[in-house]
């Protein structure tokens, strides 16, 4: 993706209206087994939701996949992406959340939407080994369209 795409995608937030809420960087490392979870408030301190994350485990319990999470408001169902090992050759089982699967490269950005608000990750780094995901830094960003929350 180029500098002008990345660069379109930050600007979205303010053209919809939206306001910046938080800005996390997620790291996950080979040998964590739990996931963790953020809380999104507005800037009054109202709780709007929660993201968060969780391994996906290959046959050998390793993370062959990091599901990113959101929900907020009153859908208390999770909505959900995964990212892959490149080349990942195990079965694994999906978790229901997950609506996307996308291999796990630098530069890849998706948009994660709860009802009340979205998440913006970007993939900063990322280290994979046999179908292992070993490393991954992804930086979330909050937002929330100002006819949301």
């Amino acid at each position: 993706m180029s500098e002008r795409e990345r660069d379109g995608v930050r600007k979205l937030v303010v053209e919809r209206g939206g306001r910046l809420l938080m800005t996390q960087t997620v790291t996950w490392e080979k040998g964590r087994e739990f996931g963790e979870s953020f809380s999104v408030d507005d800037r009054d301190g109202e709780f709007l939701g929660e993201f968060g994350t969780d391994f996906v485990p290959s046959e050998k319990n390793s993370p062959a996949g990091i599901e990113f999470w959101a929900f907020g408001g009153k859908d208390t169902n999770a909505h959900g992406v995964l990212f892959i090992a490149p080349g990942l050759r195990e079965v694994f089982v999906k978790p229901a959340s997950v609506k996307k699967v996308f291999e796990a490269a630098p530069g890849l950005m998706y948009r994660l939407s709860a009802a009340t608000f979205d998440i913006d990750l970007e993939i900063k780094e990322v280290a994979c080994r046999e179908g292992v995901i070993e490393r991954l830094v992804v930086e979330c960003q909050a937002s929330a369209d100002l006819g949301k929350a």
